[in-house]
């Protein structure tokens, strides 16, 4: 039984969490989300935020250990500015169809994808963002999945 779901914890309050559930020492939980220990007390300070890397390894590390796993939205349209219309609805359209073909793979799959996602993102600064936020939905798609099972495994 949890009082408050992870998505609703700030960073340093899941960190917090995850380091009492699990018995943890902030050096251990740098370790496990592949970061310094220095990166983790400036997270835990309020002056940083952890990479979509390490926030996608935390999901995993929370589901596994049972915390509700936070979902990040898919898409969201970006506020409109000068010369913007916002998202046009093409461009929805196709963000839809990549969940849909996202949610066709396997575990496996998934992880593969989210790897060479992730290499290429950091190996190609004229789309690394678009691509880390591809990683981003198909990590979003594989925790909705592994709360899913979560939840089906306990409820039964």
């Amino acid at each position: 039984m949890q009082e408050q779901s992870a998505s609703k914890l700030s960073q340093p309050a899941r960190l917090q969490k995850l380091r009492m559930i699990r018995q943890l020492t902030w050096d251990e939980v740098a370790e496990m989300l592949e970061v310094t220990p220095s990166m983790v007390y400036q997270v835990i300070a309020g002056k940083k935020q952890l990479s979509d890397k390490a926030l996608y390894r935390l999901g995993t590390i929370e589901s596994k250990a049972g915390i509700v796993v936070p979902v990040a939205p898919v898409a969201h349209a970006p506020e409109p500015g000068p010369g913007r219309s916002g998202v046009d609805g093409h461009i929805q359209m196709r963000l839809s169809c990549l969940v849909d073909i996202i949610e066709t793979l396997s575990a496996d799959e998934m992880h593969e994808a989210l790897d060479r996602l992730n290499v290429m993102a950091d190996s190609e600064p004229k789309f690394g963002k678009i691509l880390g936020e591809t990683a981003n939905i198909v990590a979003a798609v594989y925790l909705k999945r592994q709360s899913k099972t979560g939840a089906n495994k306990g409820g039964k």
